[in-house]
């Protein structure tokens, strides 16, 4: 069983051409996962990867994975916030060279270190009913450049008494 392999952190499931959906046996039921690395895995369709996301996030390690490389695949569409918002040690995500078109807010519980969604079809960046997008407090890099933005996102608050390091909106219709 799955749930045995206590002590294995890390999982590395990338660059796999002919894979149509992820383990989600394995990965639902693997206890702590703290990095996940699933990029460029080309034959799973946007709305399978997001369905295997929301398995994730349903499964044992979804609020103890901390790192999350998703770059380089298929996705359109995140989970929605009452997923997301469940991934509370989550510090890093990857989601570069994808077609995102829609990314749904973290909320606030969801204090990011580091988030590249680089080079997507972003077209609007907005923060759930808490008026966050995610947490600011841990933020030291947010990159979100080469999409179709019109306008800056209104996501982040002057309320924060952290400095953030880097915001990139640069290649972007602003």
């Amino acid at each position: 069983s799955w749930v045995n392999f206590e002590m294995l952190t890390d999982v590395e499931i990338y660059n796999c051409a002919k894979l149509t959906r992820l383990p989600m046996e394995m990965l639902a039921g693997l206890p702590n996962i703290q990095s996940l690395n699933i990029s460029m895995n080309r034959g799973i369709t946007g709305e399978q990867l997001k369905a295997d996301w929301e398995s994730f996030i349903d499964g044992a390690s979804g609020g103890v994975v901390q790192i999350l490389y998703m770059g380089y695949n298929n996705l359109r569409e995140t989970p929605s916030h009452d997923y997301l918002k469940r991934m509370t040690k989550l510090g890093y995500l990857d989601c570069t060279n994808n077609h995102l078109e829609t990314v749904h807010p973290f909320g606030k519980e969801i204090s990011f270190a580091t988030i590249y969604l680089d080079n997507n079809r972003i077209t609007r960046l907005y923060a759930a009913e808490d008026g966050y997008f995610c947490g600011l407090s841990q933020m030291e890099t947010f990159s979100c450049s080469g999409n179709k933005l019109t306008v800056l996102p209104d996501i982040f608050t002057a309320r924060s008494i952290y400095t953030m390091g880097s915001i990139n909106f640069s290649y972007n219709q602003i």
